[in-house]
């Protein structure tokens, strides 16, 4: 019946049962090793059980349309091409079957001429499938077991979920993904849950998440994208992740790393601007200090993205750093040396005690992604602090108890103290200035 139905496809089955649901009017099948083939003979579909429901009406016109299925145990083959295109087949890879891409939502979202047998159907359940994926752009397969997913058709087109623990690396996270494809837009909306997953082994199955590496620390949250299934392209990238006790990785730092206590990271990725944006990566470094970066990287084409074309030399960038509540002796640990050399190594020799209530600074970049390495082109900043000890001048008495700002640009340095003490006496305002750092004669100016 299957075979002159008029799907243009064939069926083998090596066992069924039949049963009549009488409250939908329903024939219930339950099918047996199926395996399904094009009129060539080539494999479309191998599946060891499948469950499924068949409307009434259309029998009776001689059509196989089914409203409902559910499929036990299949073997699923994804394969992303190096230009991004998703393809599917189910069964073995072995059986070269033929691939199913947007043809398939073609037919779920009833937009194929005539009667297709897909047309009617409301609801698909996997369960307990092999998953594989064959991504050509970085020659690597993936294979995931007992995964389950479902799909449901609604006004605007499909959607469903799907849930299954991926081993990465040493961990074994849980995923959880909730989609949707909008047939006017020929969309598929994706967002992903994951909990307790390691970076270092994220990276290789997403490319665009490779910054993601940096973190050193088990990470949980959300991926949210848009694919368009036509073009096979991502229409955008939204990262929400939480991590806990670790380290973070950054070229910039003078160690190459700082410790953190936690943290959290946002980030978006829009194609369109070749644009990536951090909305925030706030990191609790412990003892109640804290550290915030944003900062936007200019010129990353999807193509980089997606390592299918080689990392560019000639980044621009912006990064805004903020600290707060951050002892003295840690600013070596988070001064980047490549901003305001000068200053950074006369506020660490002479510059002691005390506490950096907080500090703001906007860098301009210039990146080298080929070498992970980034220049600071211009840079800006203020800063508030308490209980500082400032050696002014070597060899004569330190201020202590210093509370007040500072600012700096370029090569000019300058402390605003509001309080402070000279041995007996106090300090009460004035100012510390400190110009042509980084040249052969530095200056400084005291005003106390």
């Amino acid at each position: 019946a299957f075979n002159r139905s008029g799907a243009g496809l064939g069926m083998a089955i090596s066992g069924v049962r039949v049963g009549i649901d009488r409250r939908s009017r329903e024939l219930d099948l339950w099918l047996e090793n199926v395996r399904v083939r094009r009129p060539d003979g080539k494999p479309v579909a191998s599946l060891p059980e499948v469950a499924t429901s068949f409307s009434l009406r259309s029998l009776l016109r001689g059509r196989l349309a089914p409203t409902r299925l559910t499929v036990e145990r299949p073997t699923i083959h994804l394969q992303r091409a190096a230009s991004g295109r998703l393809s599917l087949q189910i069964g073995s890879p072995d059986e070269a079957a033929p691939e199913l891409g947007p043809e398939l939502f073609s037919e779920l979202e009833g937009r194929v001429e005539g009667d297709p047998p897909l047309a009617v159907l409301r609801r698909v359940s996997i369960r307990d499938a092999t998953v594989i994926l064959d991504d050509e752009s970085t020659g690597r397969r993936w294979q995931v077991n007992r995964v389950d997913a479902a799909m449901e058709r609604d006004a605007q087109g499909v959607g469903g979920d799907l849930s299954l623990a991926l081993a990465l690396g040493a961990t074994m996270p849980e995923l959880h993904v909730q989609y949707h494809y909008t047939a006017a837009a020929h969309t598929l909306d994706l967002q992903a849950a994951v909990e307790g997953v390691d970076p270092q082994a994220l990276a290789p199955l997403f490319p665009a998440l490779t910054p993601l590496g940096q973190i050193h620390s088990l990470v949980s949250g959300t991926l949210e994208t848009r694919f368009d299934v036509g073009a096979g392209t991502s229409e955008g990238v939204r990262l929400d992740l939480a991590f806990g006790k670790g380290w973070v990785e950054d070229a910039m730092l003078p160690g190459g790393s700082v410790a953190v206590a936690e943290g959290k990271l946002r980030a978006v990725y829009a194609p369109e601007k070749a644009e990536l944006r951090l909305e925030k990566l706030g990191l609790d470094l412990g003892g109640g200090s804290t550290l915030e970066l944003k900062g936007t990287l200019e010129g990353l084409t999807p193509d980089i993205m997606a390592q299918r074309a080689p990392p560019p030399t000639d980044l621009a960038g912006t990064l805004a750093i903020a600290l707060s509540r951050v002892p003295t002796d840690k600013l070596g640990q988070l001064w980047p040396a490549a901003l305001s050399p000068g200053g950074r190594r006369w506020v660490l020799a002479n510059v002691e005690d005390g506490v950096l209530d907080d500090a703001s600074v906007e860098l301009t970049l210039q990146i080298n992604a080929a070498a992970r390495t980034a220049e600071v082109s211009a840079g800006r900043g203020t800063l508030r602090y308490h209980g500082l000890t400032i050696h002014y001048f070597r060899g004569l008495e330190a201020v202590r108890q210093v509370g007040g700002t500072a600012n700096f640009a370029g090569k000019r340095l300058e402390f605003t103290p509001s309080g402070g003490t000279i041995r007996s006496l106090k300090v009460t305002g004035g100012s510390l200035q400190l110009t042509d750092l980084g040249a052969p004669t530095e200056w400084l100016t005291a005003d106390l």
